[in-house]
């Protein structure tokens, strides 16, 4: 796989999308791989959700992410909705989010989140 991107890496044009089901649908090696080669695109709420809700490597996903383009990512109340539904990394997404930006972080609780996570059985 990785030989078919650099040879066509004048060619592809990453969108949001293609990133979002790369993050969804692969691992953490595959994803840096394509940062690697296509390092200028921008990450956005819709590329970190599907990492934040994936059950086996999402904080890996998201560590990586996170480590991408640190100054640049607005981690949004449907992130964190995500992640507290993660039965599998759920935990460590949240972990990782307010470890990393704890000081920039007003956090607001509402009663929709608390049963999100309730429902999941994700002890935060």
């Amino acid at each position: 796989m990785a030989l078919r991107i650099n040879r066509c890496k004048d060619q592809i044009s990453m969108i949001q999308e293609l990133l979002s089901y790369i993050v969804a649908n692969s691992d953490a090696r595959v994803l840096a791989h394509l940062l690697d080669c296509f390092g200028d695109q921008v990450i956005t709420e819709d590329v970190i959700k599907p990492a934040a809700g994936k059950p086996r490597n999402g904080d890996d996903l998201l560590s990586l992410l996170l480590n991408w383009v640190p100054d640049h990512v607005l981690v949004t109340k449907d992130v964190v909705m995500t992640a507290g539904g993660n039965d599998g990394t759920g935990r460590g997404v949240v972990t990782l989010v307010l470890d990393r930006y704890r000081d920039q972080i007003t956090v607001r609780i509402s009663l929709e989140t608390v049963c999100v996570i309730a429902r999941s059985g994700s002890y935060i």
